[in-house]
């Protein structure tokens, strides 16, 4: 389970990292000055972003990701449950 977790946050931050990588690129003004480098940066960054963003959004359709998410929260709530009775 939390095997899946990490691999999902793994692949929103290196997708939301290329649409970053786009945005400074087109807002800086980098293809005005560099022209084709640019183009290919750009580029570089859709491919990663389409790359890395597939695994999430199939978890997210097949209710996956919802899934997980309910079942760590069971868990901590029985964590929290215990240490209540504990305490």
């Amino acid at each position: 389970m939390r095997e899946a977790i990490l691999i999902n946050f793994f692949c929103i931050v290196v997708a939301l990292g290329g649409l970053v990588v786009i945005a400074w690129a087109i807002l800086s003004g980098r293809i005005a000055t560099e022209g084709l480098d640019a183009i290919f940066l750009i580029f570089v960054a859709l491919t990663g972003v389409a790359l890395f963003s597939i695994i999430p959004l199939q978890a997210v359709r097949r209710g996956e990701f919802l899934g997980l998410l309910k079942k760590l929260s069971r868990r901590r709530e029985k964590r929290n449950e215990q240490q209540r009775v504990h305490a």
